[in-house]
């Protein structure tokens, strides 16, 4: 096959199709198509299964078996993370299906030691003592999710309260844990008997506490393997039989806040709301400060619970809303974003799909070569392109620079890079030398470097 017909066929591995098509992310697999300045082959790299592997137009093999060869890919093949090579393509792929694509990719790297189990033992593993501290645990979670360590009630005071959910039973409530090296980096409910208010029963995975957005998506694939709704349901009145006494320390209720005295909890309203974070009791809840959230709907205490947002005009609960301590105001949670546990307005910041979190636009930084926002520290300039690129696109040369992988003068000479436009190099018959290698030398009558050729094989 001609390579000038080959580079018209476009390939990704099957391996790479399957994996996009069982996340239902075949969007992806239509964008990676539509790129013309890398390869027309992609599949995950041979290096690091977090980022697709591609090879180079100008190394795309005459012999189109040697694509599935890997070891041949590890030599001749790059990388990138999927959200760099989408920006490439053109075409329009949603934000939230990127940020996916990259968080399901990230979950490759997961340790094997990593694995779910489904428990009783509520208690037990709300308890931050369980807590995997192998994670920042300032990281912030986004969507409807929250930071593990950030959980009103991981402190082993509030175990009489987590023990309400225990009381339920375990054929209407467990708990859904991942374990690395047996210590819990992301938790949720699962609830076994929700109906909605039409009649249909289904189950439910309530809010994900977990330690970042990677974690957060394996409990989100969990949800849709094994038929459990998610928060996306949330708008729909949802209840749950259950018995609570007026005596029982009550623990925060993500989900169902709401208890009625006829012994159903519920998502929109109720007799009670079940929102303390103090492990009250229900008697103490009940004669507690109400107020409706303008966001949301639900009811809440007013008095340990929200805010006021002057900016939109709106009295909103704990979860519709965060302080923003560079303005000094309380906002809408829709209106802003958090960075390194602190909150601000969502236009002072900006998405990196590097990091796969937002970044202050103080300290991001933007690549036009990589196509993204990154952290101060993560970009190496290369002063004689005059651009910004990361450690493992680029690559030091002998001369002491930066090049990027596209540059194209770089040649290597006996292990090391040179830079043809700029070096003491020379081509010699197809081949370059440094210009004081002793298998050369200059001929005066020709004016042109020759080789050696009594001396030396090249």
């Amino acid at each position: 096959m001609k390579i000038r017909q080959y580079k018209k066929k476009k390939r990704i591995s099957k391996k790479l199709k399957k994996f996009f098509k069982k996340h239902n992310l075949e969007n992806i697999t239509h964008a990676l198509t539509k790129i013309t300045d890398t390869s027309n082959y992609f599949d995950f790299s041979t290096s690091d299964n977090t980022k697709i592997g591609y090879v180079k137009q100008n190394k795309i093999p005459t012999q189109s078996h040697l694509l599935n060869d890997a070891n041949w890919r590890k030599s001749n093949g790059t990388h990138a993370k999927i959200g760099k090579l989408l920006a490439r393509s053109g075409v329009d792929v949603s934000q939230k299906d990127i940020q996916k694509a990259s968080a399901i990719m990230s979950n490759l790297s997961l340790k094997k030691d990593t694995k779910f189990i489904i428990t009783n033992e509520i208690v037990k593993y709300y308890n931050q003592k369980t807590y995997s501290t192998a994670y920042d645990t300032n990281e912030s979670i986004s969507g409807n999710g929250g930071a593990l360590f950030n959980s009103c009630m991981r402190s082993s005071n509030l175990s009489d309260a987590i023990r309400l959910y225990e009381k339920f039973g375990a054929s209407t409530v467990q708990l859904l844990v991942l374990l690395q090296d047996d210590m819990v980096i992301g938790r949720a409910l699962l609830w076994h008997k929700v109906k909605y208010d039409d009649g249909e029963n289904m189950k439910y995975l309530d809010r994900i506490y977990a330690v970042n957005d990677n974690i957060r998506q394996y409990f989100l694939d969990y949800a849709e393997t094994n038929n459990f709704r998610t928060y996306a349901y949330y708008k729909k009145s949802m209840r749950v039989s259950v018995s609570i006494d007026e005596c029982d320390n009550v623990p925060y209720f993500d989900t169902f806040r709401y208890y009625d005295s006829y012994g159903e909890i519920g998502n929109f309203s109720g007799d009670v709301a079940l929102d303390g974070v103090s492990g009250d009791t229900l008697d103490e809840l009940t004669n507690h400060n109400r107020c409706e959230c303008d966001e949301c709907g639900r009811e809440y205490d007013g008095e340990y619970d929200g805010g006021y947002d002057e900016h939109n005009g709106q009295q909103l609960c704990d979860d519709c809303c965060c302080y923003v301590d560079s303005i000094g105001e309380i906002r809408n949670i829709s209106d802003c974003c958090n960075v390194d546990g602190d909150w601000f307005l969502q236009d002072d910041c900006v998405y990196s799909e590097y990091h796969g979190e937002y970044l202050h636009q103080d300290n991001a930084y933007y690549s036009d070569y990589e196509g993204d926002y990154f952290a101060e520290g993560d970009l190496i300039f290369c002063e004689v392109e005059e651009i910004d690129v990361l450690p493992e696109n680029c690559t030091e040369y002998n001369n002491g620079n930066f090049y990027s992988e596209s540059y194209n003068y770089g040649v290597n000479i006996d292990g090391d890079w040179f830079d043809t436009e700029n070096d003491d190099v020379v081509n010699v018959d197809g081949n370059w030398f440094e210009s004081d290698d002793e298998r050369i030398f200059y001929n005066d009558e020709s004016n042109e470097y020759e080789i050696l050729e009594k001396q030396y094989t090249i």
